[in-house]
């Protein structure tokens, strides 16, 4: 069944949701595991986007691309969202218990850094995520570059390109 015949069918209800819910997922759930590196995120990831195809089908328009193309751009969403988000910090029982004295940025530090992420979050989108996932995250270019489906080339002149905006904005 061709992509507009298939998304026809399933809006209009004659085709249930499942038949491109097994067409499509292992495919999804390998470009998310190959993104993120962890089976079990994946699954949880690639469910993530399969729900969102389900909710967004009547966006789907198969005069822009084939239906595989506007899942990986659900894919790259759903990923790049999951790694922006806020993490939870860990503190150390030592810290909690008092036998240790934590250690402490002071006003200025927090200020300077708090003043860097704003100027980040007014990148472009591109710019910002390959500096956010390096240097927020921690994950080195080469795993940006498997995160984000493109080439280390491109994630090390996206950098380049971000701290030289960076640098004028601040």
């Amino acid at each position: 069944m061709r992509d507009a015949e298939l998304v026809a069918g399933i809006l209009d209800g004659s085709v249930d949701f499942a038949v491109l819910w097994d067409e499509y997922w292992s495919r999804v759930y390998d470009c998310v595991r190959r993104m993120v590196g962890d089976a079990e995120l994946a699954r949880d990831l690639a469910n993530c986007v399969m729900e969102r195809a389900n909710e967004q089908l009547a966006r789907f328009d198969a005069n822009k691309g084939s239906l595989w193309t506007w899942l990986h751009l659900k894919v790259r969403t759903v990923v790049i969202a999951y790694f922006r988000r806020p993490r939870l910090r860990t503190v150390s029982l030592e810290v909690l218990d008092g036998s240790r004295e934590p250690t402490c940025e002071g006003p200025e530090q927090v200020y300077e850094r708090a003043a860097v992420w704003r100027a980040v979050d007014g990148l472009p989108e591109p710019e910002r995520s390959v500096l956010a996932l390096n240097y927020h995250d921690g994950y080195s270019w080469d795993e940006v570059a498997r995160l984000l489906g493109t080439s280390a080339r491109t994630v090390r002149r996206l950098a380049m390109r971000g701290l030289s905006m960076l640098r004028g904005r601040l």
